[in-house]
């Protein structure tokens, strides 16, 4: 029988296009999108090898699961983009699987690295819906099975920061997967939604700024990482904070996800997020700026 860990091992590429959900500005494509093209990538190395999503639920009754991503933006992706993805499989110590992927563009007839990036991956026995769990295995992939995320990934307890955003919102059901559990694409969504809150609350909207000024928000680096399990229904704490201000060029936020059981506060996710401003030179080009005195302002009180 095949050992499926052998044939994950070595260096894949896969070619993908950005979905064009991931636009909001120009033609340039959004950092969680970019952050979903290395994740579909993953997927696509799993595929390959006979690891596919439905595979390995209908076959084997378990759930391919994200935990972590990090991830830098080194050049913009846009729409039409051909992007070219490379898949390496970094570590394979039980039980996750941990991938390096870097994305592709071209610019003037020459290859250029738009995405460097870090995923954290296992495979999640499925235990829902009281359907019977599956004894069976892929073959060489029973070290990487898990019953549950907690302990999967750790992370330090999160520190003060101002000024600071917190609201509360249901785990919604089209951001889950496994039947009843948020996704790691979902947090992600959540990171940019904690930003434009945030950002409004401080009176540097991202409407306000590109009417008034054509800027617009850039992202070079995020991270994400699920600490356990949130339940669709679930009501969610999210914590959003700036951590600090480089140079007038760039600010980092980090956000907290917790949700409450039996009367226990339980971290369930955490992550940051690298933010700076853009302005709009024409409808191809940008250039970053450094922040003005409202920025500052709003980043400060």
């Amino acid at each position: 029988m095949t050992n499926l860990l052998d044939l994950i091992s070595t260096p894949f590429e896969v070619v993908q296009r950005p979905h064009h959900e991931g636009n909001n500005v120009m033609s340039w494509i959004g950092f969680k999108h970019v952050m979903y093209l290395a994740e579909e990538a993953v997927l696509e190395r799993l595929r390959s090898a006979r690891l596919g999503f439905r595979a390995c639920l209908e076959t084997f009754g378990m759930v391919p699961e994200f935990v972590a991503e990090q991830g830098r933006i080194l050049t913009a992706v846009k729409l039409d983009d051909e992007v070219r993805a490379v898949v390496t499989l970094a570590d394979q110590t039980p039980p996750l699987l941990r991938f390096n992927v870097v994305l592709w563009v071209e610019r003037g007839g020459k290859a250029v690295k738009a995405y460097t990036g870090k995923l954290g991956f296992a495979f999640r026995r499925d235990r829902s819906l009281g359907l019977p769990p599956s004894q069976a295995t892929p073959a060489g992939m029973d070290n990487h099975v898990v019953d549950t995320l907690e302990g999967l990934m750790s992370a330090p307890e999160p520190t003060a920061g101002t000024p600071c955003l917190t609201w509360r919102t249901p785990v919604p059901y089209f951001y889950c997967h496994g039947n009843d559990r948020l996704k790691l694409s979902g947090y992600l969504r959540l990171l940019e939604e904690a930003d434009s809150r945030f950002c409004a609350q401080q009176g540097i909207g991202v409407g306000t700024l590109l009417r008034e000024s054509r800027w617009i928000p850039a992202v070079p680096s995020a991270r994400m990482e699920i600490l356990a399990d949130a339940h669709l229904d679930e009501e969610l704490v999210i914590t959003y904070r700036v951590t600090s201000v480089t140079r007038a060029l760039l600010y980092t936020c980090a956000m907290d996800v917790s949700v409450e059981r039996a009367g226990r506060k339980v971290r369930v996710a955490t992550g940051e997020i690298v933010h700076g401003y853009a302005e709009i030179t024409s409808r191809s080009d940008w250039e970053m700026v450094s922040f003005d005195e409202r920025v500052l302002n709003a980043l400060a009180r």
